[in-house]
């Protein structure tokens, strides 16, 4: 068992619905919760990091 902070645990939550909704797990090993948690760990990461650079001024 990893241990997290809860709000990053809640991201991470908040991140598996998203990926859930759409349609971005097909394919994924569902049946591995840590792996699982890490692939949408960095899809969030991913995501956060292009809002900031767009918020940015970057394409």
């Amino acid at each position: 068992h990893i241990w997290m902070p809860t709000e990053a645990y809640e991201q991470i939550k908040k991140w598996a619905r998203y990926a859930a909704i759409e349609g971005l797990i097909e394919g994924h090993p569902r049946g591995n919760f840590t792996d699982y948690c890490n692939f949408c760990f960095n899809l969030g990461e991913q995501y956060l990091k292009q809002y900031m650079l767009k918020k940015r001024g970057y394409k």
